[in-house]
């Protein structure tokens, strides 16, 4: 039986190859599998220098399968061209590389590195955070997963296979955004995300917290939920969907006033429409029907923050029009106290959850209280030893209270982390201090 088949004109002895992450790079199975049984081996992600991955425990069973959080740990470029190219060439199987990386200029590195190397094919693991765009994947954004297309094509030599994110609104526009781009194909999908909860600990599973498993199990959301501080704004077509979701949450909630989680899909539809005053009305009747629900209490304070903020520009914008007439209430301490205490109980509720730490190391920053600020930055490092953001305001709140030497090595970390603007504040302190 002839079972070859062709993609993107490279020709496979069959059309069997394995998920990038799953397989590390070949050698680790050998024992239990023939590689030139193999249409293609799918190699971990590679990025242009080695990655730790996340703190442990990263995997847990559930039912009917298994959660990971390894967070791409990998040799770097370097040890994979000597180590596992050479290995994997020894079998009659076609090679694809995995890459990952934290900007624009990683995946290109690695993928320059890999024109004049013996492999077959790229695929590009646009699930990674941007750090130069706030932290949002590059697959999360239409715009940014076209980009990174363009770029890597410009250095590749072998076809180009991007690999999407199931954490979208829709995957289609993702697809035509890389079709756009000059991808040659794409892989569908990337992980899922979601979260496991010890309930007799209260405590999480794994040590990468990112999602509300629970709630994404109720299947009242039409997507999965995922808490993170990353965001983008919305497309047109979103913006309708979202609208559009709020009228299907109405209705539920009117068959069931007493469901909290109804109550929740509908704030956070709201929240990304923009509705906040909306959104926290339904965040205050989550709590008041499941005053356990620790997401109703971070979403509240991260929207009350952010009201805080538009309306203390608001008020500068109108001081600057006409000064001295500005007639709306002040923002002062007391209404980042409110936001505080959200946190609090964020944090009395889900100990582990590191963004609560940050996002309240942050009031206590705007309020001037940065020893308090420092404490949660800590605590935020040791639950996420490579929290780029954490390290970089930490590094800034360091240097607010004199304590130099340890601003400059957080902000150092920040950097090597991929935060690079973290380099050009230190270049300024530095030269300020000469």
């Amino acid at each position: 039986m002839n079972t070859k088949v062709t993609i993107a004109g490279v020709e496979w002895n069959n059309p069997v190859t394995v998920a990038s992450g799953t397989f590390g790079s070949g050698a680790e199975f050998t024992d239990f599998v023939d590689l030139n049984r193999l249409g293609a081996v799918t190699t971990k992600g590679v990025a242009n220098v080695p990655w730790t991955g996340n703190p442990t425990p990263r995997v847990a069973e559930t039912y009917g399968g298994m959660m990971n959080a390894v967070g791409l740990q990998n040799p770097g470029i370097d040890v994979f061209c000597e180590r596992d190219i050479p290995f994997l060439r020894k079998y009659d199987t076609k090679i694809i590389v995995n890459v990952c990386g934290r900007s624009t200029e990683d995946y290109c590195e690695v993928v320059e590195r890999l024109a004049n190397e013996d492999v077959d094919m790229l695929e590009i693991n646009i699930s990674c955070p941007n750090v130069k765009e706030g932290g949002i994947a590059f697959g999360q954004n239409p715009n940014a997963a076209e980009e990174i297309t363009k770029a890597v094509k410009k250095y590749a030599k072998q076809p180009i296979i991007m690999k999407l994110s199931p954490n979208v609104t829709s995957i289609s526009e993702m697809a035509k955004a890389v079709e756009a781009g000059g991808a040659d194909a794409v892989s569908l999908i990337n992980t899922l995300t979601g979260m496991k909860i010890d309930v007799n600990k209260k405590a999480f599973v794994l040590a990468n917290k990112t999602g509300v498993e629970g709630l994404n199990r109720t299947g009242i959301l039409p997507k999965r939920l995922r808490i993170t501080n990353m965001e983008a704004p919305l497309t047109e077509e979103q913006v309708k969907v979202h609208f559009a979701l709020i009228d299907t949450h109405t209705s539920a909630i009117v068959e069931d006033e007493k469901n909290a989680s109804k109550r929740f899909a509908r704030a956070i539809d709201f929240y990304l429409v923009q509705d906040f005053s909306s959104a926290v009305s339904d965040l205050t009747q989550t709590i008041l029907l499941d005053g356990d629900f620790f997401p109703a209490y971070f979403m509240r304070a991260l929207i009350r923050c952010k009201q805080l903020e538009y309306q203390k520009a608001e008020q500068a914008v109108e001081t600057d029009v006409v000064p001295g007439d500005n007639k709306r209430k002040e923002i002062t301490a007391v209404d980042y106290e409110v936001v505080r205490k959200d946190l609090d109980k964020v944090i009395n509720l889900a100990p582990d959850f590191v963004y609560a730490y940050y996002n309240r190391a942050n009031v206590s920053a705007m309020l001037k209280d940065y020893r308090a600020a420092i404490v949660d930055y800590d605590k935020a490092i040791e639950l996420n030893p490579d929290f780029a953001d954490a390290y970089f305001n930490r590094g800034l709140t360091h240097i607010f209270l004199g304590n130099n030497k340890l601003g400059i090595s957080d902000l150092s970390k920040a950097g090597e982390l991929g935060i690079v603007s973290a380099y050009n504040v230190i270049k300024r302190f530095t030269d300020q201090s000469e």
